[in-house]
């Protein structure tokens, strides 16, 4: 027989994808069960709530899209065109120069928006 005390325990409720839908609003950042805790012992139980829940759908989307590119070599190939330009070997008119500032544009906006969903900090 153990005599060793449990360190938690289970509780089981079952509930309807409509209620469980419910409960998943209420609790916002919160998991289902720490927010089940905090409403079932109140205050108590907040030091032992965990504050973020899984990764949602779009979260794992976005640190997908924002490895993608990372990995795409971008800022080298800019810096390529960048080099070719100045010496000469890239002919850049004034339509290139606007479309590559445009693209080194685009590309920062789609990095700071992808942290900014991540709620990751830039340098």
């Amino acid at each position: 027989m153990n005599s060793k005390p449990r360190s938690s325990y289970v509780l089981s409720v079952r509930l309807t994808p409509e209620e469980h839908a419910a409960l998943k609003d209420a609790a916002g950042s919160l998991t289902v069960s720490a927010h089940a805790r905090r409403k079932l012992l109140g205050d108590k139980a907040a030091a032992k709530s965990r504050m973020t829940r899984s990764p949602k759908t779009d979260q794992v989307v976005a640190a997908k899209l924002l490895a993608a590119l990372g990995r795409s070599q971008l800022a080298a190939s800019l810096s390529t065109l960048a080099k070719a330009a100045r010496s000469g070997a890239l002919p850049v008119t004034e339509d290139v120069e606007a479309a590559l500032l445009h693209a080194c544009a685009d590309v920062a906006d789609m990095k700071s928006a992808l942290m900014r969903t991540l709620r990751i900090k830039e340098d």
